[in-house]
């Protein structure tokens, strides 16, 4: 697969995919969708010293609502405060646990 970058056109020859990004010097590009296994993305993972993927980091406070999508759960290292203008929803199909 080659995707190529020319000025503001990715081309994706092998899907017929061409879009149009806006990128400058100093932006990032954010993506809908990604294809693949994603071996190639980084900073996505644990962490650690070295070569060590031990830790995963969270925040320590919500202060954001959201909501965790029916059917699926969520996990947290706590301990974890929510703000009083931040509300997290838990639907009846989901779990939420803060280990």
């Amino acid at each position: 697969m080659a995707i190529q970058v020319s000025g503001t056109t990715v081309i994706d020859n092998s899907r017929n995919i061409t879009n149009t990004v806006n990128v400058s010097a100093s932006s990032s590009v954010t993506a809908a969708s990604f294809y693949g296994d994603g071996s190639q993305l980084g900073g996505v993972g644990a962490d650690g010293g070295g070569s060590d993927e031990i830790f995963w980091l969270n925040d320590q406070t919500v202060t954001t609502s959201y909501s965790i999508s029916s059917n699926k759960n969520a996990m947290s290292a706590g301990p974890i405060t929510i703000d009083s203008s931040a509300t997290v929803t838990v639907p009846s199909s989901s779990s939420w646990v803060v280990v």
